[in-house]
């Protein structure tokens, strides 16, 4: 029973969306196919009405007043005309003296389809004005009132109930414009977050691969003279790091794009995770960065916002160390410490200065370690330390993560 009442509710569901299309989607030749087989019913159900005095016998002119129904399927293209038309045919059944009680039932179904179609106030005078007209038109011909009224009444009953309907199918076509239309912008609105997200992603994984690039340039105009047999391993470096930035550039590329098409991130593209530290680690390391690391977290622990912020401000930490106090010591520890993930960065002061240091950031680094933090309802300390500098982050985590931890 509840099968076949969800198969009801379907079926109820797209005869409404197909009734509340905007017209310009029905094809002209549906339109004439309908026009055309309406008319021919029209037609047939007239001839076939039976004769009663004082009802004028059915002729030629009578069939004219069927050609209004060819009309009614382009009720919602030019309502105004149509129902016009439409309104006509039996005001004129009964002027003209056709029409008994029932003999208007055919040309009130086009009516009723072209009141229907137009939806509207439109559609609710042209109702009216054929019922008054019908009334009309049985008292001049001889039809006392009572018997006058039967039929427009019919009619009357039929149309208002076509006005009705046509008018909550309006309704009903300007709420799903607007559900349509939210759910567009919702759409740009996550794609407009999801570009942000993957440019602030780009800005620390490219800052990190040119802070390396920088040093080891630096050292190796320092070296020249001095040790040139260390030249070849900073080259090294700088064609890593380089190599690093192109793939992130052409990954960011590729997301871009993807977003763009409405497909969200590519599939199996690994993104920034504590797994992942180790490698960020030996690019570091390949900077003159001595690093002391201890990363007590088990893969697939961590929520996905909490695993990429904790990556991001390692990244962001290291490289304002290369930056600042290039050569320092540097203390990196990642731990989960009851319902919360606890990252500390703590360098120490720099061997010696750098001779081509990249210009200061103006603090967007930390800023932008307070945004990632702020995202996951975190807290972020920072501040200098014994002649370096330290950062100090707590990621809460949700109860289900402690469940999951060995």
């Amino acid at each position: 029973m509840r099968a076949l009442r969800r198969r009801v509710d379907r079926m109820l569901d797209a005869v409404i969306t197909r009734l509340t299309e905007p017209a310009e989607r029905v094809p002209v030749g549906w339109r004439l196919l309908w026009g055309g087989a309406l008319a021919g019913f029209c037609v047939a159900a007239t001839l076939s009405m039976p004769e009663a005095d004082p009802v004028r016998a059915m002729d030629g002119w009578g069939l004219l007043l069927v050609v209004p129904a060819l009309a009614a399927p382009f009720a919602a293209l030019a309502p105004g005309p149509v129902l016009a038309l439409a309104a006509f045919a039996p005001v004129g059944f009964y002027a003209a003296g056709y029409a008994s009680i029932f003999a208007p039932a055919p040309l009130t179904t086009a009516v009723f389809l072209a009141v229907l179609s137009a939806r509207g106030p439109y559609a609710l005078c042209a109702a009216l004005a054929a019922c008054l007209g019908a009334y009309a038109g049985g008292l001049v011909h001889g039809l006392g009132p009572g018997a006058a009224a039967v039929g427009p009444g019919w009619i009357t009953g039929w149309l208002l109930a076509a006005a009705g309907i046509g008018e909550a199918l309006r309704k009903r076509r300007q709420l799903l414009a607007q559900e349509r239309l939210r759910a567009e912008h919702a759409a740009r609105r996550g794609a407009e977050q999801e570009r942000l997200r993957i440019a602030r992603e780009l800005h620390d994984s490219l800052t990190h691969s040119i802070s390396v690039i920088n040093v080891q340039a630096s050292a190796a105009a320092h070296l020249l003279d001095r040790e040139p047999e260390r030249i070849p391993g900073a080259l090294s470096t700088i064609r890593q790091a380089s190599a690093d930035a192109l793939h992130e550039l052409r990954s960011t590329v590729e997301v871009l794009r993807r977003v763009d098409a409405g497909h969200g991130d590519p599939a199996g593209e690994p993104g920034p995770s504590v797994v992942r530290l180790p490698q960020l680690l030996e690019g570091s390391r390949a900077a003159g960065l001595q690093i002391q690391a201890r990363v007590d977290v088990a893969p697939g622990v961590l929520p996905p916002e909490v695993d990429r912020a904790a990556y991001r401000i390692v990244q962001e930490a290291l490289n304002n160390a290369a930056r600042y106090a290039p050569g320092s010591r540097v203390d990196v520890a990642v731990a989960c410490q009851g319902s919360a993930l606890v990252v500390i960065v703590r360098n120490g002061p720099g061997r010696s200065p750098s001779p081509a240091r990249i210009a200061p950031g103006g603090g967007q680094g930390l800023v932008g370690m307070r945004e990632r933090v702020g995202v996951v309802g975190g807290e972020l300390r920072t501040g200098p330390c014994n002649g370096g500098f330290r950062v100090h982050a707590v990621l809460p985590l949700p109860a289900s993560t402690e469940k999951m931890r060995p």
